[in-house]
């Protein structure tokens, strides 16, 4: 993916302001070239985990922090992925 369009996953980092949006005339942030589009579970900032419907997937950067907004993260908590796993030896009915 090209860095300009590497630039619309940007939007709502705490970065972002780099990216040619401040007075110091820095024009790019220092991440933009080795990040790398990856895909992650989403959570509010205060959202409790306790549901996988919590999480949204989201496609962005591996650079992207929003501390205060929202969370991506790589995998699920184990407590959900626990939950979520079919119970050995269990059938219907």
């Amino acid at each position: 993916m090209a860095d300009t369009e590497k630039l619309s996953l940007c939007i709502g980092c705490r970065q972002d302001y780099d990216n040619g949006k401040n007075d110091r005339g820095i024009k790019e942030c220092w991440s933009l070239k080795r990040a790398k589009v990856v895909t992650r579970g989403r959570i509010d900032w205060w959202t409790p985990p306790d549901s996988i419907d919590a999480f949204t997937r989201v496609t962005t950067l591996d650079c992207h922090h929003a501390p205060g907004q929202y969370q991506d993260s790589a995998e699920l908590p184990s407590h959900l992925l626990a939950r979520a796993a079919p119970t050995e030896g269990k059938t219907d009915g």
